[in-house]
């Protein structure tokens, strides 16, 4: 089971571009998007272990130099969803 996390933070709007260059050649980035407004940026970091999520969140933060206003993170387990559906014939 993976454990991910959620960064959310705000950078200098100017380096937003290279620093998501940056962070998806970390490892455990799965994804970086940019956000609309303030804070704008949500990064995806996963692991299978949570030492090796704290490892990549803090080569995460430690990479990005300009963060201009507070950091919030979320922990969460991947969840698995399953669904059982019956067909039957319909005339």
């Amino acid at each position: 089971m993976c454990i991910r996390a959620y960064l959310v933070l705000q950078t200098d709007g100017d380096k937003s571009q290279g620093i998501i260059s940056d962070l998806l050649n970390k490892p455990g980035i799965v994804t970086v998007d940019q956000l609309e407004g303030s804070p704008n940026l949500i990064v995806v970091v996963e692991a299978e272990k949570r030492q090796e999520l704290v490892g990549s969140i803090v080569q995460a933060l430690d990479l990005v130099e300009s963060i201009t206003k507070d950091l919030r993170f979320f922990i969460g387990r991947e969840s698995h969803l399953s669904i059982l559906a019956e067909v039957t014939d319909v005339k």
